[in-house]
């Protein structure tokens, strides 16, 4: 009991000597330094807390000021972060301040390696977690889609996980894929298909491909770089000629000596989606009202059935996100969980994804030797239905709901699914006993190992391995009316790997004063193996089982069984040279050599060489004499980037069975026998791409307004096609590459920056970004090639689209609609003989897109919203084309309103024409957010909280009629792309959700 009171005798005499000195004055002094180079700094503002009693640093970066004991002093200076001290007892406080990352020192990622934005010679674009893409999103693509000049990202449908189609610059191959290279933490993915196919029945052809990215999780993604030109891109090369996009994932912050406590994060959103409209079909009344206008005598079953509503649902998404990072001086790291479910707004369509993420990094050997390793694991489920990108006159799911008799019923009275026939098809049977899931499983990681081998030379090894399987099991039951052998099983497999190795030199070296050198020497070597399998078995005649778990009920003699396998290599050394004059006048010169497997033995090798070079005119004296800029920089790029993303084995002779290769082997039977499917072409080499680059970096008015703005033109040579054989050759046609022929991309790309209102309660900024671009082929050796396949009743054989010299990739080409004669018969163009004219019909590539974003803050409110827009485009409205006609109303199929009202006949021939050529401009208000920081105490153990409603989709501007112009399905033709077709595309949902994001 004593000894209590000894002790609280003795803390009372402390609290009463701290309480006396509290308020008395102190004379503090000081020196102020630069905290990274250690110099004095003159001028130095320190301010006494919420008074005006302050002072400055001498010429000697010294400083006095009398104060309390208690008050804090607050340092200031321009360039430097600003600091807030505490005056205890002590008479001297030294300050060392850090200097502030403004934008222009802001470190941006490029090709093997890291750059100060500042530094930067060719045209990138970097978006951070702040400025992607609000809402329901799924892959990177979809986060960045409208937010950067001259990059189009299409969505190809509204189906959960769908692909994107992603151009940077415009088109600029036929054959060879056109889509960028991705490079997530290092490593280049091939990112090839890995949708496997599946049975199908007729008149439903292949489902669409799913995005190959979706694997990621978007909250893992801490920046996004887009590579435009070929300055940017040539490091890569072969790969380079499409753009590339570096995908940085997030990292534990390094953190003083000591360490950082852990950072626990949290987020969870929840998901309403909805069609946004229907397409105005006929109603049971006006179906029967145009039947007898036009004494069609249709059937009427007596029931109002809507098969819109029939196959479409309010659809629930849920999200959860998990997280948790730290580090220390030395090390750091980032461990992550995802969950995501996502219905689609057709029913039992949706994704189920589950990720993981482990990121960290440990500095060893006194900081010489620096480990990182990235690894991520995920599985997708992903839930389909019978919609295919293509068909015949009986119909996928949509087709079938559209040409649906509304006085159908959907089921018998027993309870049995209503099919009239073979040929009608009951979409909500079609949905209901079709089982079609696909499981994926990846893995992606790597292991990286940086070695300082004296302070300016550090060289750096990265292993890298991505694994992709997918399992596809598809059941179709034996009561659906349209399968001819009873009910079906089908099981389909694809694998992927991807194995990497590089090594690399980075010497960096401040020469002197005003010299900056950097330099990069590598060696780079990918192999790719992808293979698989599929089965099909039919002839299920079992009620109350599932086929897949029970193929031995199947018919085997029927059977289908087929597997394949291919491997790819890919080699390549690489330089790049960084110099910096007085930081003033910029040099970067790259070159790679790239050898791989895919061409011809005389033509393995291509060689990539690219330079650029930048003045930073805001370091000159005349520039800033102006005083207009904050920043200003010239910027002019050149370069040879190329394309190895063409068909496997092509240079290469082929030997199989064809129809002409039977034969009479006794004089009597014929026999199979085999031949020459495709003549060897040692010769085939590299697409090459050439492009010029002139730009402008710029700011004003403090860092209010910046921005940059770019002029290019891009050049495609040596374009690989498939052509006609020269005689005498064993095949009819041949892979070469046309030396003359060329195709063009040239535009401008405009990205602005406003901070509009910056105060402490209150801020506004925006973002504006515009491009155009013009595409050309030049010299085609042919006529035309045809692509855009046209799917439907009457339309077999057709094809939209073609390549033709002096026009854009992607023009429809086809009669010109002219409107009705007196019978309701079509009317086209003629020439002067009275032929019909086949001409263009306009291009499926947009002249013009851009993006507009706006962010508000007020106290703890947030607020922001996205619109996009695409001018200048067509789309082909398939669906119109192969339903929305009197023809296909007589034959008792629903249609639209205006189809009634048009004047055409039923005798009438629903020809392609312009008639189903649609404008595809649109402005689309793609998100806004609402958002709400709940203020917590420093001392809270919830650090921050935020409460929000996103809403996607809200609103569409567009003259289009179908379900959305935003749309591309597949309607490839012997291997050439198409683009801008809509035949049943999955439509884009709108979508409200709420959500909420935790730090503790």
């Amino acid at each position: 009991m004593k000894r209590s009171v000894y002790h609280l005798s003795f803390l009372f005499l402390i609290f009463a000597t701290a309480l006396q000195s509290y308020g008395q004055d102190v004379q503090v002094t000081g020196k102020v330094t630069d905290a990274t180079i250690g110099e004095t700094i003159p001028g130095v503002s320190i301010l006494v807390k919420n008074t005006t009693i302050g002072t400055t640093t001498d010429i000697d970066g010294m400083y006095s000021i009398g104060v309390q004991i208690g008050s804090e002093l607050v340092f200031s200076f321009i360039g430097y972060e600003t600091q807030t001290i505490v005056v205890g007892q002590q008479k001297t406080i030294d300050v060392a301040m850090k200097p502030a990352i403004t934008g222009l020192d802001e470190v941006v990622v490029v090709g093997y390696g890291v750059q100060r934005k500042s530094d930067v010679t060719g045209a990138t674009s970097t978006l951070d977690d702040a400025d992607f893409n609000a809402g329901i999103v799924t892959s990177p693509a979809e986060m960045m889609q409208g937010r950067i000049s001259g990059v189009q990202v299409t969505t190809n449908s509204g189906e959960p996980g769908a692909g994107s189609t992603v151009r940077i610059r415009g088109s600029s191959s036929i054959r060879a894929n056109q889509d960028p290279l991705y490079v997530v933490d290092g490593i280049p993915l091939n990112i090839t298909s890995i949708t496997p196919g599946a049975a199908t029945a007729a008149g439903i052809n292949a489902s669409a491909n799913k995005d190959p990215l979706d694997f990621l999780n978007p909250d893992d993604i801490e920046s996004i770089t887009v590579l435009k030109d070929a300055s940017a891109t040539a490091i890569y090369g072969s790969r380079g000629s499409n753009g590339v996009i570096l995908i940085t994932t997030k990292k534990g912050e390094i953190a003083e000596k000591g360490g950082r406590e852990g950072e626990l994060t949290y987020g969870y959103y929840a998901g309403i989606s909805m069609l946004p409209k229907k397409l105005d079909v006929l109603s049971t009344e006006a179906f029967m009202d145009a039947s007898d206008k036009f004494n069609l005598g249709l059937t009427d079953m007596g029931k109002k059935t809507d098969w819109q509503d029939e196959i479409f649902r309010t659809a629930i998404t849920q999200s959860h996100n998990l997280a948790y990072s730290g580090g220390t001086d030395k090390s750091n790291y980032f461990v992550s969980f995802g969950y995501l479910n996502q219905d689609g707004i057709v029913n039992r369509t949706g994704i189920e994804k589950l990720t993981g993420r482990f990121n960290a990094s440990q500095k060893l050997f006194n900081d010489k030797l620096t480990i990182t390793t990235n690894l991520s694991v995920s599985r997708i489920k992903d839930d389909r239905v019978p919609i295919g990108e293509t068909g015949g006159y009986e119909g996928d799911v949509l087709i079938s709901a559209l040409r649906g008799n509304p006085t159908f019923p959907v089921y018998n009275d027993d309870g049995s699914y209503f099919q009239q026939s073979s040929t009608y098809r009951n979409p909500v049977a079609m949905i209901n006993l079709t089982n079609d899931n696909t499981y994926t499983d990846r893995f992606l990681g790597n292991i990286t190992a940086s070695y300082k081998i004296f302070k300016d030379l550090t060289y750096k090894l990265n292993l890298g391995i991505d694994h992709a399987n997918a399992t596809r099991k598809m059941s179709q039951d034996a009561e659906l009316s349209y399968l001819v052998n009873d009910g079906q099983a089908s099981i389909a497999n694809i694998e992927l790997d991807n194995q990497t190795l590089e090594n690399y030199l980075t010497y960096n070296k401040q020469l002197n004063e005003n010299n900056h050198l950097t330099a990069l020497l590598g060696y780079s070597y990918q192999k790719f193996d992808e293979k698989g399998y599929n089965l099909i078995v039919d002839g299920f005649t079992v009620d109350g089982i599932d086929y897949i778990d029970n193929l031995q009920y199947g018919d085997f003699d029927n059977a289908f069984v087929g597997s394949f396998k291919q491997q790819n290599e890919l080699q390549s050394f690489y330089a790049r040279l960084n110099y910096a004059y007085k930081n003033k006048y910029l040099l970067t010169a790259t070159g790679r050599a790239d050898g791989s497997t895919k061409f011809g033995a005389n033509n393995k090798y291509g060689y990539f060489p690219s330079v650029g070079v930048a003045w930073r005119l805001i370091e000159e004296d005349f520039i800033q004499d102006l005083g207009i800029f904050d920043n200003l920089k010239f910027r002019v790029g050149w370069g040879l980037t190329g394309n190895q993303e063409i068909p496997n084995k092509i240079s290469l002779l082929a030997i199989g069975t064809a129809a002409n290769a039977n034969y009479f082997f006794d004089g009597e039977n014929l026999s199979t026998g085999t031949t020459f499917i495709r003549t060897p072409n040692p010769d085939i080499k590299w697409e090459t791409t050439m492009q010029t680059n002139v730009g402008f970096d710029f700011g004003f008015f403090n860092g209010k307004l910046s921005g940059s703005i770019d002029y290019f033109y891009k050049e495609t040579k040596d374009v690989l096609l498939m052509l006609t054989s020269l005689a005498p050759a064993p095949t009819t046609y041949m892979w070469m590459n046309v030396p003359d022929m060329r195709i063009k991309n040239s535009g401008i790309g405009i990205d602005l920056t406003g901070v509009i209102i910056d105060k402490k309660d209150l801020s506004w900024t925006a973002t504006f970004n515009f491009s155009t671009i013009k595409n050309e082929v030049v010299d085609l050796p042919v006529d035309l090639i045809e692509t855009g396949v046209a799917s439907g009743a009457g339309l077999s054989g057709t094809r939209v689209q073609i390549i033709k010299d002096g026009y854009p990739i992607g023009t429809f080409w086809g009669k010109q609609f002219l409107g009705y004669d007196a019978d309701g018969i079509s009317i086209y163009k003629k020439d002067a003989e009275g032929n019909d004219v086949k001409e263009d019909l306009g291009s499926a590539l947009p002249t013009v897109t851009l993006g507009l974003y706006n962010a508000f803050t007020y106290k703890n409110f947030d607020f922001s919203f996205f619109i996009n827009g695409v001018f200048g485009n067509k789309v082909y409205n398939n669906t119109a084309n192969a339903l929305f006609s009197m023809p296909s109303f007589s034959k008792g199929n629903n249609v639209t309103e205006d189809v009634i009202t048009s004047g055409e006949s039923v005798d009438n021939t629903p020809e392609f024409s312009s008639r189903f050529i649609e404008d595809g401009s649109f402005v689309r208000l793609s998100t806004a957010t609402l958002g709400y920081r709940i203020p917590f105490k420093k001392s809270s153990w919830v650090r921050s909280l935020r409460v929000y409603v996103t809403g996607s989709n809200l609103f569409l501007i567009t003259n289009y009629s179908g379900y959305d112009p935003e749309v591309n399905t597949n309607g490839e033709y012997d291997g050439v792309p198409s683009m801008g077709l809509d035949y049943t595309g999955y439509p884009r949902a709108r979508t409200i959700q709420f959500g909420v994001n935790a730090r503790f």
